[in-house]
């Protein structure tokens, strides 16, 4: 018997006010606003899904470029210098600033006023 979860699912009538929307799925399937949970339970960035859009002005877009871009540079540290213990380049890293991580891995540097994620979503009627 096939057991059924409930954090699969994606409720909006018992929304809890305390959890703000960090997405939206505009997908007829399960059209409506997501929190973090119900993003990774459904793994919409994975499936790269053409109607998930993010709420830009949710804290966890920030932290997940963040959580990158600290990944990618310890990588390429870690690659470009081999000899060095791996707590020496973490230090490193965890001393550099957002714009330096950006000059290491070669990208675009971002602005205060501007925000390196895109997408952001339209606020929409959900009861359509």
């Amino acid at each position: 018997m096939a057991k059924s979860s409930r954090k699969n699912k994606i409720s909006f009538r018992s929304w809890n006010p305390e959890e703000r929307a960090c997405a939206v799925c505009l997908a007829p399937s399960h059209k409506g606003y997501m929190n973090v949970a119900a993003v990774r339970d459904h793994e919409c960035l994975r499936k790269q899904c053409p109607a998930f859009r993010r709420i830009k002005s949710h804290p966890y877009w920030r932290d997940r470029y963040l959580k990158h871009l600290t990944r990618d540079a310890t990588r390429k540290l870690t690659n470009e210098n081999p000899n060095m213990r791996p707590g020496q380049i973490r230090d490193m890293v965890r001393e550099m600033s957002i714009s330096e991580k950006e000059i290491l891995l070669g990208l675009p540097l971002s602005t205060p006023q501007e925000d390196p994620l895109e997408n952001a979503a339209e606020p929409f009627d959900s009861q359509s």
